[in-house]
């Protein structure tokens, strides 16, 4: 979450008198993100999040499919936000004619510290929500997919070599060897495609309240998003903390058992999966709006987790 663009409380007060949620008190920009505008909203009835999608967001197409798969998510037991509709039915509405969505606010933390208990509790909610995503019968692929990485591969090239001597040669390595050998077919289904730990809420019992930010949720290989997880949760630093990894996937298999390709896959998943994230935020570190209230993340923790897993092979662990 972030803000690139503001609203005043005269606005969002006369934006309001289209919902049965009250009226505003309190308007709290929220800087954590990258893509879209994020508020909290108090108002005397209960806090809201409002979220305004940005023209380069890339949620912003299929707004239609992410509310309709938080629905899907909500109505079958997996906590996420709730899209509130307005009097006269409308979800989506529009402010400087960008997209604007109003949810329910999920109240908890993120873990500072995250130790082994949160990540089988997430691994557990992860295979919960692939479960349940294989019910939903909307498409949208994955925004961004391996395949699609490598199709705009050349967007990202520049900012490599910018950021550190001879990271392009290395992508370039790494783009031809996925080109070769990722895997054409996998278990695939919804996915939320950027569960980090600031995309999930914690009560003090350490079980999850919510999990929030799908607007990068499509189509692709279940094992993928679980790669994606495991590089968010289950390092300290650039090592893998093994304890960390075994309470994920144990978990997850608790409700979702990985197949035997999906295991032989998972280190180049994990390759990708450093990637995709390396490739995002090497544009935000060089794209982003030098006036926009947002924190660009830094590129190298990526670097450093793909060194880790062009050495060793995750497979041997589990």
């Amino acid at each position: 979450m972030a803000v690139y663009t503001d609203i005043t409380t005269d606005e969002l007060s006369n934006l309001l008198t289209d919902y049965n949620i009250g009226s505003l008190e309190e308007l709290t920009p929220i800087a954590n993100g990258v893509s879209n505008s994020n508020y909290i909203i108090t108002t005397n009835k209960n806090k809201y999040i409002l979220t305004m999608l940005e023209d380069f967001s890339v949620g912003r197409e299929a707004l239609p499919f992410i509310v309709s798969f938080m629905q899907h998510l909500s109505n079958n037991g997996v906590p996420c936000p709730e899209p509130i509709k307005d009097n006269n039915g409308n979800i989506v509405k529009y402010y400087k004619e960008k997209p604007l969505l109003i949810s329910s606010f999920i109240s908890g933390h993120h873990p500072d510290i995250i130790t082994p208990k949160h990540c089988k509790v997430l691994g557990n909610a992860l295979a919960k929500l692939h479960i349940t995503g294989q019910s939903f019968e909307q498409l949208r692929p994955n925004p961004r997919s391996v395949l699609k990485l490598i199709e705009t591969k050349d967007i990202y090239l520049g900012y490599a070599e910018k950021f550190q001597t001879g990271l392009k040669d290395t992508l370039e390595k790494l783009f031809e060897h996925l080109l070769i050998n990722y895997p054409k077919e996998l278990p695939s289904g919804v996915i939320h495609a950027d569960l980090w730990p600031d995309n999930v809420l914690f009560d003090a019992d350490c079980e999850i309240n919510g999990i929030i930010d799908f607007y990068l949720s499509g189509q692709d290989f279940l094992a993928f998003d679980l790669a994606i997880c495991i590089n968010a949760w289950c390092f300290d630093g650039n090592i893998l903390n093994q304890n960390k990894l075994h309470s994920l996937i144990s978990g997850y298999q608790k409700i979702r058992s990985l197949t035997e390709d999906e295991k032989s896959a998972l280190q180049i998943l994990h390759q990708a999966a450093c990637l995709r994230f390396l490739l995002s935020r090497l544009q935000e570190w060089y794209e982003a709006p030098k006036d926009a209230l947002v924190t660009p993340h830094d590129p190298t923790e990526c670097i450093d987790k793909l060194k880790y897993h062009q050495t060793y092979n995750i497979k041997d662990m589990i």
